[in-house]
């Protein structure tokens, strides 16, 4: 058996996260430049997948540059615009000054306000690889009474009473799945950078099998914690997020 949850050793190999990065149309020909260095970091990171601005754009049924004008710093407003072009991140960024960048994400599938960070120009990627987008978040799976087993990315882990709580996860997309005798059961869960991700299994069946692609089911977040320079979401209830 896994010591990963009375360790608190950090999960490893989440499946990719899809995200995108937007430069605020204010800052013209150089923010885009800007915004699209930052993605090239991301996907070289092999955890990421950003989306290209004319698919964004294909999926939202506007220019994503209108977003700005209707969201600003409206969480919820560019959480539903994520949603609706199936991204689970999108990564915000602006010109402050001459020295420095305005960082901000949305964490598309949690329920606070926006992460922001104000760095150097020359420390953008610095900034957004570690606290912003690889700080560790926390997981909780709650499991029916009769599971004898979950794994999360494959790997068996801990039970105590029912409950599987790990302390370091690593940020992105993982699964989890239980063993019967019940019936088993398999979802994914988004976990965010000093976030906690609720996964309750406790009165439900879902699927053995994921649907390709990627669906999701019962993943919740509850609150974070200041992440480095980061501002996180502070004490935010439950939120239960509907499949695909």
């Amino acid at each position: 058996m896994s010591t990963l949850a009375s360790t608190g050793a950090a999960l490893t190999l989440p499946l990719i996260t899809h995200l995108a990065v937007l430069p605020d149309p204010a800052d013209g020909l150089e923010g885009q430049r800007e915004a699209s260095t930052l993605s090239v970091m991301l996907r070289a990171t092999g955890r990421y997948s950003p989306l290209a601005p004319a698919l964004l754009e294909e999926r939202l049924g506007a220019p994503p540059s209108l977003l700005f004008q209707r969201c600003w710093d409206d969480a919820a407003c560019w959480r539903a615009a994520g949603a609706r072009a199936e991204l689970e991140q999108l990564v915000l960024v602006e010109r402050i000054d001459a020295q420095h960048l305005g960082l901000r994400v949305v964490d598309v599938q949690g329920d606070g306000p926006l992460r922001k960070a104000v760095v150097p120009s020359g420390q953008l990627a610095a900034v957004a690889l570690s606290d912003l987008l690889f700080a560790p978040g926390a997981l909780t799976v709650r499991l029916a009474p009769s599971a004898r087993e979950v794994r999360v990315d494959g790997e068996t882990m801990d039970l105590r009473g029912g409950v599987l709580s790990l302390a370091q996860v690593e940020p992105g997309k993982h699964t989890v799945e239980t063993l019967g005798p019940a019936p088993s059961a398999f979802t994914e869960v988004m976990v965010y950078p000093g976030a906690h991700a609720v996964v309750d299994l406790s009165a439900q069946t879902l699927p053995a099998h994921p649907a390709r692609g990627g669906a999701w089911w019962a993943a919740s977040l509850v609150g974070a914690g200041l992440i480095g320079a980061t501002i996180a979401a502070q004490g935010q209830a439950p939120a239960v997020h509907a499949p695909r």
